[in-house]
C-alpha cells in the first residue's frame, strides 16, 4: 500500500487503466500504487490480456448501411399511412373508472344515510307534516290566517303548533306523535 492510496484502488479504476481510459492525475496515481503492490499488479494484467484478446476477435461483420437506412425510411413511411389503432384501454382511465365508481358509491351510501328511514315529523306555519323516508304521508293545515302567530315545538318523535284564529279568536292545537 502506497502512500497515494489509503485502500487499494477498485477494480473499476484498474479496468480503466487498463483500457488506457483514466485522465493523467488518476493515471500518475494508480501507477504509484502498482509500483508497490502486486496483487493490483496481476489484476491489471489480467484486465491487459483480456483486452487484447478481445482485440483478436476482429472487426465486425459488413453491415451495408445505406440499404439498412432505406428500408428503416420505408417502415417509418408504411407506419405513418396506415391508422394507428386506438388502444381499449388506457392506465389513466383505470383512474378514472375507480374514481367515478366511488363518487357514485359515495352519493348512493350519502343518499339512503341522509334520508331517513323512520318516520320524521315537522312543523311550519302551514301545518305539521309526518313524512316517511322521502315521501310526504301526511300534513295537517292551520286553518289560521297566514298573518297570525303560530307557535311550534318540535321535539323527537313529537310535534305541538298552537294557532290563533283571529276572526274567532280560537286556539288550534295540533300535537302528532310518530313512533
Amino acid at each position: 500500500m502506497t502512500i497515494l492510496f489509503l485502500r487499494h484502488p477498485g477494480e473499476g479504476q484498474l479496468a480503466l487503466f487498463a483500457g488506457g481510459e483514466l485522465g493523467p492525475l488518476a493515471r500518475w496515481r494508480i501507477e504509484g500504487h502498482l509500483n508497490g503492490c502486486a496483487a493490483c499488479r496481476q489484476t491489471v494484467s489480467e484486465f491487459f490480456e483480456v483486452r487484447s484478446q478481445v482485440m483478436d476477435l476482429g472487426d465486425l461483420p459488413h453491415v451495408d448501411w445505406a440499404s439498412f437506412g432505406e428500408r428503416i425510411r420505408r417502415e417509418v413511411e408504411r407506419a405513418r399511412q396506415e391508422p394507428m389503432p386506438v388502444p381499449v384501454w388506457r392506465p389513466a382511465w383505470g383512474a378514472a373508472v375507480a374514481f367515478a365508481v366511488l363518487l357514485v358509491a359515495g352519493a348512493y351510501v350519502a343518499r339512503h344515510e341522509l334520508t331517513p328511514l323512520g318516520p320524521v315529523l315537522g312543523a311550519s306555519a302551514g301545518g305539521v307534516e309526518l313524512r316517511m323516508g322521502s315521501e310526504q304521508v301526511l300534513t295537517l293545515i292551520h286553518a289560521s290566517d297566514a298573518t297570525a302567530p303560530v307557535q311550534r315545538l318540535v321535539v323527537s318523535g313529537a310535534v305541538s303548533a298552537r294557532s290563533v284564529d283571529q276572526e274567532t279568536g280560537n286556539i288550534t292545537v295540533t300535537n302528532v306523535y310518530a313512533q
